[in-house]
């Protein structure tokens, strides 16, 4: 099982849904893409602890965004907000 993906600073500019619902995901480093949404399936996962999305202009998605702050909190972890 995934538990960490780690794409720093490699240009993606869209996610794969397939990303999204992995179930043992715990943590997810993005920073440095070119990303401006996320996959509605990471409002399923209730186990990440450390989310970095700095460095990406996402000005959509502020459900999922919410979703992964809260759950990155509350597990204890921590989160880096989009710019």
């Amino acid at each position: 099982q995934i538990q960490t993906i780690l794409l720093d600073d490699n240009a993606i500019e869209e996610l794969p849904s397939e990303i999204a619902t992995m179930q043992s995901m715990q943590v997810l480093l993005l920073n440095g893409n070119k990303l401006t949404n996320l996959p509605a399936g990471y409002l399923e996962n209730g186990v990440v602890t450390r989310v970095n999305l700095s460095g990406n202009p996402i000005s959509q998605c502020p459900q999922v965004l919410a979703h992964l702050r809260q759950t990155c909190e509350g597990n204890g972890g921590m989160y880096w907000p989009p710019r």
